[in-house]
């Protein structure tokens, strides 16, 4: 089945009542992020449906909270690690895109530091958000290559910082979405030159719209994943069942 490798079902459900029965149609296993208690809530009553496909539950704090001045509930992040409820922390990281967002690395830099001394006592994968940063992962590659796995979810970089990445030792998987359907350069020349066994594809529904959408849905991972088999010159078969094997890895332990 293909893999959405990043996704929002607490928001996407402001724009799309019938989310959930779209993922059913289509079959399509996802990882559900979060960064609050409600949210987190919604995404758990939805993986507990054994009719429906895998969701693997997500929680972290995100690099923009500062800057919106959103608290982090670290007594929930714990207890929901210790406890076991969460298959992956994120998602987590740096954002640098605007003038915003950049006065609060001091504060960006804590959370990410917290996340990560976390995600190291408990051997646990994290998912990254890095806008405008690639230069902090470098500074943090040694707890990161400790990790079973990291996802650069919508990764922005260029495919020689992709292949740096990897070559730190960092256990390493790259995401992509709907900046793929827009042409973005950086996003195809990764997907053509990065090796199959370290790709991810991703919707980030409801966010990263087409131009003329009001939100992003599931049913755009398909046509992700069939523009990235053509770049490739692969089959979606082959894409798919790569891609599911590399979701599985990291989400499913398998």
């Amino acid at each position: 089945m293909p893999s959405d490798a990043h996704c929002h079902p607490y928001y996407l459900k402001d724009f799309f009542s019938d989310y959930e029965q779209e993922r059913r149609i289509l079959n399509i296993q996802c990882a559900a992020s979060a960064f609050s208690g409600v949210e987190f809530l919604h995404n758990e009553e939805l993986a507990k449906k054994n009719d429906a496909p895998y969701l693997a539950l997500c929680f972290g704090f995100h690099p923009q909270m500062p800057a919106y001045n959103l608290v982090p509930d670290f007594e929930l992040f714990e207890a929901l690690v210790r406890e076991k409820r969460i298959v992956c922390i994120g998602e987590s990281g740096f954002d640098f895109f605007d003038k915003i967002f950049t006065a609060t690395e001091a504060l960006q830099q804590i959370l990410f530091e917290e996340q990560l001394n976390i995600a190291k006592q408990f051997t646990m994968p994290m998912l990254l958000h890095i806008r405008r940063a690639m230069h902090k992962i470098f500074v943090y590659r040694k707890k990161l290559r400790s990790l079973p796995a990291v996802v650069f979810h919508s990764f922005s970089g260029s495919v020689e910082e992709a292949k740096a990445i990897l070559r730190c030792g960092i256990n390493a998987y790259f995401s992509f979405g709907t900046p793929l359907l827009c042409n973005h350069k950086k996003a195809l020349r990764c997907v053509i030159e990065l090796p199959l066994e370290r790709l991810l594809f991703e919707t980030d529904a409801p966010y990263q719209k087409l131009n003329g959408a009001s939100f992003t849905s599931f049913k755009e991972l398909n046509k992700v994943m069939e523009k990235a088999a053509c770049l490739r010159e692969e089959s979606s078969e082959l894409l798919i069942n790569i891609t599911d094997a590399n979701f599985n890895n990291i989400f499913r332990g398998k």
